[in-house]
């Protein structure tokens, strides 16, 4: 007899994302005690996120370009694809320095070593 799950798989675009992912994924999000629905929603959430990131970087014609992030600690292909996007799609402005001095002078213990 199969069980059908409690909450629903879901779609991005055609692409399903099922519900046994969601649920491996919802370990990594906190949630009230007694208030499970709130991890799965923020574990779909973050992984609709990532199908719509992948999808687009493929559409861009990207091929995955792994960094090695530590000795010998890899990105996945689909974290670099997602890296990749995201330092083709965004610029960051320049750091203003008078601007950076100010909050560090409002707040220095919130940079104390």
């Amino acid at each position: 007899m199969d069980m059908k799950p409690l909450l629903p798989p879901i779609t991005v675009n055609g692409v399903t994302i099922p519900a046994e992912r969601i649920a491996a994924e919802a370990q990594n999000h906190p949630a009230p005690k007694g208030k499970p629905g709130l991890a799965w929603k923020a574990a779909a959430r973050a992984l609709a996120l990532r199908e719509i990131l992948l999808q687009e970087a493929r559409a861009r014609g990207l091929a995955p370009d792994p960094t090695e992030l530590s000795p010998g600690r890899w990105e996945t292909e689909e974290e670099a694809l997602i890296r990749q996007l995201l330092d083709q799609a965004i610029t960051p402005e320049a750091a203003d320095e008078a601007a950076l001095r100010a909050i560090y002078d409002r707040t220095p213990d919130r940079f104390q070593i």
